[in-house]
This record gives C-alpha cells, structure tokens and sequence, in this order.
C-alpha cells in the first residue's frame, strides 16, 4: 500500500512538472515581450549597416546622422571595449557619447566587434573561434572602407573605448591597408581614482601631441568638449 501512494505522488510530481515546463515554453515570448519592454535597450542610431569582412563576417556599424553636419568633419568610427556591445558606448540619449557627437555635427558610426551585438558570420555551423589579431586584420579594414563606401569621405576620425582603442593602436601599429586613412585616434578609458588625487590621463589623441589630463575635479562635459576640440582641428 505504501509503495502505491509513493508511486502517486511520484507520478503527480512529474506531471506538475512537465505541465509547469510546458507553462513556462508557452509563457517565455509573453515574458520577453513583457521584459524588453521594461528593461530593453533601445537603439537610438538612425540606421545600421554592415561591413563585410574578408574573413566573412558582417560586422554591425549603428549610424549616427547629424541634423546640422560640421563642414569637412570626417565620419568617426566608434568602437566599445572587451565583454560589452555597442550599448557599452551608445545606451540612450542622456548615456552616448556617439549622439554627443552626432549633436556636435560628425557623422558617427558606432561598430561593433566579431561575437558582439548584431555581428554575424553567415553559414557558420557552430560558434566561430576568433582572436585579438583577427579584429584588428579584418574587422577594422572592412569598417574603415564601409564608412568611406557610406559617405564619400577620404578620411576617417576612430574613438575608442577601452580594448576599442586598443585594437585601432595595434591596427595602426602594423601600418595595415586603410591605416593610412585614419586622420585621427582618440583613445578613452575609464578615469580611475586614487587616494592622493594624481593626475589620470582620461583621453589619448593621435596623431597629434595634445593629450588630456583629467583629475578628480573634472566633469564629464568638460572631458567631451575637450574630445570634439581635439577632434576639430584634424576632421573640420
């Protein structure tokens, strides 16, 4: 009799969960419906392209188009940092540095790395395994000829965050084709603090000597209209 009611029970338990599983399979769209909603992140770029990289991967460019362009600026490509997509650099309106500078008059481009965002390589079967060098050998040439291809420009501006910045050093570094079309590379990293308050360099400019010093004083619209200053004299 006791082995009957446990067999019940058992047999209960594993019909309430496959009703349950069952509940949650029909209920899980709802839910992200229901979810991006509340917590999603909208894209605010006016448009997205794609580059197509010699490799074979598509790699997102999110397009920022100035109402009132700045005469002669070159577009500028923007690129995130390590673990993150484009929504590292470019959330919403009140948190993109790429709509701070689209506001300012520079078309902007804001791409987005192999494995990130809308990134994709067609026909692939399983996860594609990729390296440092292969972002910087095939997904930096293949932006830089797009956003030229997009706008006509001969020349293009690079900011970049974090591992952003990096992987265009490393490009420009090698002296690898398209190199010799960026007119400028401004290198941002996170301001980090210390107890003495020593100086912390915020932005790196390239090619030019300027750089910029930031202490704990400085406030973030200073540090941005200390990076469209040092963007103007080379891109307008």
């Amino acid at each position: 009799m006791g082995l009957v009611i446990i067999s019940f029970l058992v047999g209960g338990a594993a019909i309430a969960l496959a009703f349950g599983l069952l509940a949650l399979i029909l209920v899980y769209p709802l839910f992200r419906i229901i979810w991006n909603r509340l917590y999603g992140a909208e894209d605010i770029a006016d448009a997205l392209f794609f580059a197509r990289t010699e490799d074979g991967w598509n790699i997102p460019l999110h397009f920022h188009r100035p109402d009132y362009p700045r005469p002669g600026a070159f577009p500028v490509i923007f690129c995130h940092g390590i673990a993150v997509n484009k929504f590292g650099v470019d959330m919403d309106r009140r948190h993109s540095l790429a709509f701070y500078l689209k506001q300012r008059g520079y078309p902007v481009f804001v791409m987005g790395m192999r494995g990130t965002g809308k990134s994709h390589r067609p026909g692939a079967q399983k996860p594609p395994r990729f390296s440092f060098d292969d972002i910087v050998e095939y997904d930096i040439p293949a932006a830089i000829r797009r956003v030229k291809e997009l706008t006509g420009a001969p020349k293009v501006s690079w900011v970049g965050h974090s591992m952003g910045a990096m992987v265009a050093s490393g490009f420009l570094g090698r002296k690898l084709p398209e190199s010799e079309n960026v007119a400028c590379l401004c290198c941002v990293r996170v301001l980090s603090w210390s107890r003495s308050c020593s100086p912390d360099r915020h932005f790196s400019i390239w090619p030019t000597s300027c750089s910029i010093t930031c202490k704990r004083c400085v406030t973030a619209s200073a540090a941005m209209a200390a990076l469209v200053h040092n963007l103007a004299p080379v891109s307008g």
